[in-house]
């Protein structure tokens, strides 16, 4: 899948929305195959004033986290924030509204799915812009 490219730091990666058969790795599910080969996850959350982004780590699979890795996935936060996707609630809100092929439809509020794409690690990004979730 193409794109759009984006280098930070030392990663060299491709941006877009998740397909729909890869909007299901968004979303944890405990005891599946696609479990065993997640990294872990990063929750964010922009906080009650809308502009602070405090992340919590929760891991599946130490094992497969190496410093590789947690550089490429540091890198790509960090791009987003940059870029203005993670940037607080209201920019990642417009954004949102632009990518319309990005939306999930859950039953709580529309959500966005995207991937990030390294030549050895694929991301997958998640998006509630509504307060409370990421």
């Amino acid at each position: 899948m193409k794109g759009q490219e984006y280098v930070y730091g030392s990663t060299r990666f491709t941006f877009g929305p998740a397909t729909k058969e890869e909007q299901d790795f968004c979303f944890s599910q405990e005891g599946d195959a696609i479990d065993s080969a997640r990294v872990g996850h990063l929750r964010g959350d922009f906080g009650t004033l809308s502009k602070r982004f405090y992340t919590s780590w929760f891991p599946h699979n130490n094992a497969m986290k190496t410093q590789t890795v947690v550089t490429q996935l540091d890198d790509v936060v960090n791009a987003f924030r940059r870029e203005e996707i993670l940037d607080d609630r209201v920019s990642m809100q417009q954004i949102l509204r632009r990518i319309p092929q990005a939306v999930i439809q859950t039953q709580y509020c529309p959500e966005s799915a995207f991937r990030a794409e390294t030549e050895q690690t694929l991301f997958f990004l998640r998006c509630i812009p509504q307060k409370g979730g990421l």
